[in-house]
């Protein structure tokens, strides 16, 4: 089951087979808790989702490059859900978490077709229909995308799928909600990495080189007790993570298992996210040079089960 925003938010700057991180999903008891949280405390706009009809709704952060936050959660009691989301009921326990994130792909069938090749066990295919007298690529049952994802999470503690959207024209007052839910008072303009959290970092390293994400290099991330193996994906990042020692991250690690730990998001002006963040929780924030630049780490462990990271944007070359 995968969940999606109520309209295309696909991003036209990726290339290659799979380009970029297209969206991290985020699972809560309390939604209006974590919109808070997203809003006050760090600085996020927040747009209204939609209800998919069988016990889950969401909400979506947008980001300028088309990446987004989605924020699911629950409208019926656990009694009244299906099995396949009281799994999802069940994940947030001990609160809000993030267990799946979704790339963008350009060539989809080709994605697909490389997976099978290296003997992953995908999902049914949704393939999008293509009239050749009509209007271009029409997606059934009123769908938007095309997706390709695994029968079973292909990283412990953590789904991933890949996804092509359908192009279409939107309406002008569409448009106008976009450019006005785009801007962030924290500044943010994509999400540049998910970490990845287990504890040998070479376990997820390996998955991560079979369905052919390209490693880029051995990271260390001393301010966060970290190290491991980073790799990228339509120039944006994936990091494949294990605790340097004792500390919050092996805390994290022992309580919940092999998660996704952090997101990095990129902003045009991190002193004033770190402003607003430090105002929203009430506490200095140290920056310090982080693996994508000057960075800083909001304490979010407590409200979304990981941390966010927010880093300077790099200007253009």
């Amino acid at each position: 089951m995968l969940y999606l925003p109520v309209t295309s938010a696909a991003s036209s700057a990726h290339h290659g087979s799979v380009g970029g991180l297209d969206h991290v999903l985020i699972w809560s008891r309390n939604i209006d808790q974590i919109t808070s949280v997203m809003a006050v405390k760090l600085g996020f706009q927040v747009r209204p989702g939609g209800d998919f009809g069988d016990g889950v709704a969401n909400r979506i952060i947008p980001f300028a490059d088309g990446s987004y936050l989605e924020l699911l959660y629950f409208t019926r009691p656990e009694v009244q859900l299906t099995d396949e989301v009281r799994k999802h009921y069940a994940a947030t326990e001990r609160g809000a978490m993030s267990n799946m994130f979704a790339l963008e792909a350009n060539d989809v069938d080709g994605v697909e077709r490389q997976l099978e090749r290296e003997g992953w066990d995908l999902a049914p295919s949704s393939p999008m229909t293509y009239d050749p007298d009509g209007d271009g690529p029409q997606p059934p049952r009123e769908s938007m995308w095309r997706t390709v994802g695994f029968k079973s999470p292909p990283l412990a503690g953590a789904d991933l799928f890949f996804i092509k959207y359908a192009p279409g024209a939107s309406a002008r007052v569409d448009q106008a909600d976009q450019i006005v839910f785009r801007r962030h008072p924290n500044t943010a303009q994509r999400i540049s990495a998910v970490w990845l959290l287990d504890a040998n970092a070479k376990v997820t390293s390996d998955r991560l080189s079979r369905m052919g994400f390209k490693r880029t290099g051995e990271v260390s991330l001393p301010e966060q007790g970290l190290r491991g193996l980073r790799f990228d994906s339509g120039g944006e990042t994936i990091l494949a993570l294990e605790p340097l020692g004792p500390g919050p991250a092996a805390d994290a690690l022992k309580e919940r298992g092999p998660h996704i730990y952090g997101i990095s998001i990129a902003v045009t002006d991190v002193g004033q996210a770190r402003r607003i963040s430090e105002w929203g929780y009430g506490r200095e924030m140290k920056r310090y040079q982080g693996l994508l630049g000057d960075s800083f780490a909001a304490p979010t462990t407590a409200d979304f089960g990981f941390l966010v990271e927010f880093h300077q944007l790099a200007p253009p070359r």
